[in-house]
């Protein structure tokens, strides 16, 4: 079922290597964008810069404004997802701040025991944002929708996505697969999202077997 909601707030933890400056909220005109990001990859060491293939964004859905390189981030370094397989870019948000914390410790926590690292305590960022957009509401299907919420498969999600990003659609609200009873948000368009900022610092320790951190939930999950 197709949805329109917003203005409607969300949030997104993200990891404190990412880069606390932004040096495209200040942008208005979306042809500015190529220009600043030309002068910053020259003192930048990643090959791809702050933005990655910012080419590949249709200079249509990109965002501007404060955070906007945060919104536009996941458009530009593409990683497969729930909803994406990676060969478009998908924003990943939570409806509510213990979601998003959930959703980061658990898929943190797994790579922590495959890799058998120490312990060790970890740094993020908590950012809040604003969606407002066209979503296809999955929220209350999830018990006739197995395969899309797998906790271990993203196959038949990302197919499910394709397809509803490819009717035109601005995202996704689904049931959380982490956090149980939270809500989240896959965004499909970085236009959609709008007013990005840095809430507060957010910080897991890893104690070898689980995460734990202020304001993560009791219930997750497995």
């Amino acid at each position: 079922m197709i949805l329109q909601i917003g203005p409607s707030p969300c949030w997104r933890v993200i990891a404190t290597l990412v880069p606390g400056t932004d040096l495209f909220g200040g942008i208005t005109d979306f042809s500015e964008w190529e220009a600043v990001a030309e002068i910053e990859n020259l003192w930048n060491e990643r090959s791809l810069g702050p933005l990655g293939n910012l080419a590949a964004i249709p200079r249509e859905q990109r965002a501007h404004g404060p955070g906007s390189a945060y919104i536009m981030s996941p458009f530009a370094f593409r990683t497969p997802g729930r909803f994406g397989d990676g060969s478009f870019g998908v924003l990943y948000a939570g409806l509510e701040e213990q979601t998003a914390l959930a959703e980061v410790a658990w898929h943190r926590a797994r790579f922590m025991r495959e890799w058998e690292l120490p312990r060790q305590t970890m740094d993020y960022h908590m950012l809040g944002l604003v969606f407002e957009g066209s979503v296809e509401d999955l929220r209350a299907s999830r018990p006739a929708l197995p395969g899309v919420y797998a906790p271990d498969s993203w196959v038949e999600g990302q197919a499910l996505g394709a397809r509803i990003r490819a009717t035109g659609a601005d995202g996704i609200a689904y049931a959380s697969v982490r956090h149980l009873g939270g809500e989240c948000l896959a965004g499909f368009r970085p236009n959609a999202f709008s007013r990005c900022h840095f809430l507060r610092p957010a910080q897991f320790f890893w104690d070898g077997r689980a995460i734990h951190g202020a304001g993560l939930p009791g219930r997750l999950f497995k």
